[in-house]
């Protein structure tokens, strides 16, 4: 077969098996045409970018039988029937895959990977903030999460998962699909944000002996109010989260946490606290609007729930004198479906504008042109023990504008003394109105009240003064592995 092959196609054969590099042991077959190549292709095979080990797997059997048709077992997604028609469509298919990097340059990046079941591919936390950061840095990044690919830079892209046709799918064959995915991808480090991926962690680290760190967004309480839990089980589903979460803690390489509170729930000296602050490049200056020329608007993005206050905020606004011409505009995705449904019957809901699921730049753009940012969350163990673990707030500090937040005293004891709030019962509506009527009337006290959230943001509560914490625990980790 290798005598037949003239030299473009032997190239092109290089092309798809450049795999083989990291697998010799296990593509013997592989490993043997490896060593039959000149020089000058065993360099290109070392040049190369990888690829997934099924189209190896293929090219491999072609190469070791001579076939001149294709077994249907071997087809995936081609519908090639020679031996050449095949390897021109690999070809062109690691070009897609390939597409702005450099076939003669060998990259030194660590790989790493970002793994996630539940979260979306644009996800604030994952995406905008440790992803970005980490190709800054000088890391070859992936995130694995639902949504589609992307490729965002040579060292910055996005595999995306179908979305889930319910949990029991996403326990199952979402999960499998994604550890089929992650030891394809055979980063040097793994990054888990869902607690059900303990047991993908443990299966990385002692079977294929990778770096895994676990990024625990929500304390193990947040159980306690989820709906789609029955509410005689939350408690023994907290336990249960909690104890798995511990005892991986002990297992994995790390702990990334969102504030401290999730991080007293593990050994001291096991977790590394990233808070959810805001980055300064979303500080909008350029084509803001003033404050004094803007419309009574109001806002909310983000997760759409009865815990989070949805509907107390709907409520609200209509009971805003109408006078004032307030509108609600928010955006995110509704847990359940059905509250959108029911909210709608709420009599606020006609100076409500929802925008669905909408990008980063867009909610930036929002916030730019809002008077008012609502955070209202319900008095649950999780909200009430840390704001630094919520995003949100600072995301409208940051926009310049003042908010109306829960009155619970931990976010009283950070908030109050920089003067950038009205504090209120979250489960009053009539409460949360009477806040917006007064900042609305009083627009030279509440653009100063604005103005004191941002400069509190810009010195201290943002990101770039916690990605020094996630770059150094990356590169502690990694050089252990050298």
């Amino acid at each position: 077969m290798f005598q037949e092959c003239s030299r473009p196609l032997l190239v092109d054969y290089t092309v798809v098996l450049m795999y083989v590099r990291g697998r010799r042991d296990d593509y013997k077959i592989g490993a043997n045409f490896f060593a039959q190549c000149n020089y000058v292709f065993q360099y290109r095979l070392l040049m190369l970018w990888e690829v997934p080990d099924w189209i190896v797997k293929d090219i491999v059997y072609f190469l070791s039988t001579g076939a001149g048709q294709i077994p249907a077992k071997c087809r995936r997604k081609t519908t090639a029937t020679s031996v050449e028609e095949t390897c021109e469509w690999y070809r062109s298919y690691y070009q897609r895959m390939s597409r702005n990097r450099d076939d003669h340059m060998v990259s030194t990046r660590q790989r790493v990977a970002h793994l996630s079941t539940v979260h979306k591919v644009n996800d604030t936390r994952i995406f905008e903030k440790e992803c970005r950061s980490l190709a800054d840095a000088g890391y070859d990044v992936t995130f694995v999460g639902q949504g589609e690919d992307a490729v965002h830079s040579d060292n910055l892209r996005v595999v995306g998962l179908p979305t889930p046709l319910g949990r029991p799918y996403r326990l199952t064959v979402t999960a499998q699909r994604l550890l089929k995915i992650a030891v394809d991808l055979d980063a040097d480090l793994y990054h888990l944000h869902d607690p059900e991926l303990v047991p993908m962690g443990i299966w990385l680290k002692k079977r294929h002996g990778k770096t895994v760190i676990m990024d625990v967004h929500e304390p193990s309480s947040h159980m306690l109010s989820k709906d789609y839990v029955p509410q005689w089980s939350r408690t023994g589903f907290a336990a249960v989260e909690s104890t798995l979460l511990n005892w991986a803690s002990n297992l994995f390489d790390g702990v990334v946490t969102a504030n401290e509170m999730i991080a007293d729930q593990f050994p001291s000296g096991r977790s590394t606290v990233l808070h959810n602050f805001p980055k300064l490049e979303w500080l909008q200056t350029q084509g803001e609007l003033p404050y004094g020329r803007r419309e009574n608007f109001l806002a909310y993005f983000g997760g759409l729930s009865s815990d989070r206050g949805f509907a107390e905020m709907v409520q609200a606004i209509g009971l805003v004198d109408g006078a004032l011409n307030p509108v609600f505009v928010c955006g995110g995705t509704a847990s359940p479906a059905s509250l959108l449904e029911d909210v709608a019957k709420l009599p606020g809901w006609n100076r409500t504008e929802y925008l669905g699921m909408i990008p980063r730049v867009q909610v930036i753009g929002n916030l730019s042109r809002t008077r008012i940012g609502l955070c209202t969350l319900q008095p649950t163990d999780a909200y009430q023990a840390s704001l630094l673990g919520f995003n949100k707030l600072f995301e409208y500090m940051i926009a310049g504008i003042p908010c109306v937040v829960s009155d619970f005293r931990m976010w009283r004891e950070e908030l109050e003394d920089i003067g950038c709030a009205l504090f209120v019962d979250p489960s009053n509506p009539f409460q949360i109105a009477m806040a917006i009527e007064y900042l609305l009337i009083n627009s030279d006290e509440a653009e100063r009240m604005g103005q004191r959230g941002r400069e509190m943001v810009i010195n201290h509560f943002n990101w770039e003064a916690e990605v020094e914490r996630l770059t150094d625990l990356y590169g502690r980790l990694l050089a252990s592995r050298l």
